[in-house]
């Protein structure tokens, strides 16, 4: 569990370091919901190079969750981003990327 500062979101991404498959949960907070942003998950490689994106909406709870295929990736270290696409912060609402490991 990563907890951010008072007021920001729960992300967690296990197992880490991992194999085949990469968890992430992400509790929201309350004001994520209010303003029903639009985001994504993002993961990049070391050389910042975007190799996986997906939508993700805000449900109702605030709780996310989703599972990535990692069979066909290198093993190395990962970064993870919850990007806003819409609304006034545009960018990651994490603050910095989450480092996740893909063993071989």
């Amino acid at each position: 569990t990563l907890p951010l500062t008072t007021g920001s979101p729960i992300f967690n991404v296990f197992p880490n370091p991992g194999k085949h498959i990469l968890n992430w949960e992400f509790n929201a907070f309350p004001s994520l919901l209010a303003n029903h942003y639009q985001a994504a998950i993002e993961v990049r490689n070391e050389l910042g190079q975007s190799i996986f994106k997906s939508p993700i909406h805000t449900p109702n709870e605030g709780r996310l969750s989703g599972s990535i295929s990692t069979n066909n990736w290198p093993g190395g270290v990962y970064f993870l981003s919850l990007i806003e696409l819409s609304g006034t912060k545009k960018g990651d609402l994490l603050g910095s990327p989450i480092r996740w490991i893909k063993l071989q």
